[in-house]
């Protein structure tokens, strides 16, 4: 778990974010989320949970199609992150060729 990081009970995420607890099973059950060895859930995994709840609950996907949507996402944001960094490293040597 990263410093500063805050981890939570179960019973905080059920409550936090009102989902069903078999849901959480399943999730922690088809190693869609991973809980730590202290029983705590991090804050990247409450966020998980989020995400997955929200497509589970308000468009049904399933169990199957969390774990796509979810590497789908990750893949998204890492593929942003590189561009960021590609486009901070044009923008820093065409300003030192100035």
């Amino acid at each position: 778990m990263a410093e500063g990081d805050n981890a939570v009970t179960r019973g905080e995420v059920l409550n936090a974010l009102a989902v069903d607890e078999e849901f959480l099973i399943a999730l922690e059950r088809e190693a869609i989320i991973h809980v730590e060895s202290t029983g705590l859930y991090t804050s990247a995994t409450v966020e998980r949970i989020r995400i997955c709840w929200t497509l589970h609950h308000d468009l049904g996907v399933n169990l199957a199609g969390l774990e796509v949507a979810l590497n789908l996402l990750e893949r998204i944001h890492s593929e942003r992150r590189q561009f960021h960094r590609v486009l901070a490293w044009l923008r820093e040597n065409f300003e030192s060729k100035q």
